[in-house]
Order: structure tokens, then C-alpha cells, then sequence
């Protein structure tokens, strides 16, 4: 179930066996009459919704949405402030992502950061890093599954090789639009600890 304050004018559309798309007027308090759509996808009996997307901050009225595709919608409203009627597209695209700095660096291992700064239009289903030594042509490629807003995440990678420079860069993905990747950034590992000297035998008989 999704909740708002006072949802009025409101219209679904499906956009897939799946999908469907949900606009009306969030009558949220006086002066708050924004208009707002919100995605939700169905598995069985359960729907998950996405974020709320606030299409007309003024005034509106007399919603209607409209699927085009899985991935693209378009809904029709009056835009009551300005007496005018208006039409405006919402679509599903490709997360936006920023590849931060590695911290916790060692001669084996490094934490490797990164943040989604918009998901594109739905909540992301995969995020997680590639990395590899500078200069190989090889990626490895670390992720995770789940449901994804925007915000910061990180991860711990290991069995990494003493004093050399590696590359990463974040990824992450959604369903309908693929993935997104932040820049490449890179690092370097410590030199390993010296091991310790043998223990010497006793001297004298």
C-alpha cells in the first residue's frame, strides 16, 4: 500500500503486464496541491512502489496518465495556477553514478566508494564496482542485487597485489534502462609487511 495525505484526480495506466503508473493531485495541505506520479511494479500479490515524482509543484487538477511504452509515460493535466492545460513525459533512464575515492587501503585490500545521484526513474536493482589492475584489459566485476535509491555505498574488495595501481569505477543498474558508471578513478596498495626474520638456534654445546 501506498500512502499519501489526500491523493484527488487520480489515474493509473498500465505500462506493463508488470508495471503501472500512478498520477494525481497530492493534497498534502492547503497551499500544497503538487502533481505527483509514482510507479509501481507487481509480483503476485505484492506491488512495490518507487519514489514519488512531483511532475507540477502549483496547483493541479484534472490528472490523467497515459503508458507509451515500459519505460515511457505522459500525463495531462490543468495547471490550475496558470489557468492553462499541460502535457509532460516521464520516462525510465539509466542510473546517474559517481565513482568516490578508495579508502581503507592496505597492501591487500581496499574499500572502493561510490554514490547513485539519481536512479533514473526507478529504484536501481544493482549496484557495486569494477576494478582492475591499471593498464590490464580485464575487469573484475563485484555487484549487488537488491532494490537501490540514491545515496552512498561501498565495498570491500581483497586478495589485491602489494605496491601495484589499480582502477575502479561504480556501476549501477535498473530493469528497464541498463546500467550507469561513474568515471575511473585509482589507487594504490602499501608494500607488504616484512616478514620476520628465522629464529637462530642457540649457540654453544
Amino acid at each position: 500500500v501506498q500512502t499519501c495525505a489526500l491523493p484527488i484526480f487520480t489515474s493509473i495506466s498500465a505500462m506493463s503486464a508488470s508495471r503501472f503508473v500512478v498520477a494525481y493531485e497530492d493534497k498534502a495541505g492547503l497551499l500544497s496541491r503538487a502533481g505527483t506520479a509514482i510507479m509501481g511494479d507487481v509480483s503476485g500479490t505484492t506491488i512495490t512502489y518507487g519514489s514519488e515524482k512531483v511532475f507540477n509543484s502549483g496547483d493541479t487538477d484534472y490528472v490523467s496518465a497515459s503508458a507509451l511504452s515500459a519505460s515511457k509515460f505522459a500525463v495531462a493535466y490543468d495547471d490550475t495556477l496558470l489557468q492553462v492545460g499541460r502535457a509532460v513525459i516521464g520516462s525510465i533512464n539509466a542510473p546517474s553514478v559517481e565513482t568516490n575515492q578508495a579508502s581503507g587501503v592496505t597492501y591487500s585490500g581496499a574499500t572502493l566508494n561510490g554514490n547513485i545521484t539519481n536512479t533514473g526513474g526507478e529504484d536501481c536493482s544493482e549496484r557495486g564496482f569494477l576494478y582492475r589492475i591499471k593498464g590490464s584489459n580485464t575487469w573484475t566485476e563485484q555487484m549487488t542485487s537488491g532494490r537501490f535509491g540514491t545515496g552512498s555505498f561501498s565495498q570491500a574488495v581483497s586478495g589485491l597485489s602489494p605496491e601495484t595501481t589499480y582502477e575502479f569505477k561504480a556501476r549501477a543498474s535498473n530493469s528497464s534502462a541498463g546500467s550507469g558508471e561513474g568515471s575511473v578513478l585509482t589507487f594504490a596498495t602499501a608494500a607488504a609487511p616484512a616478514k620476520p626474520a628465522p629464529a637462530q638456534p642457540p649457540s654453544g654445546p
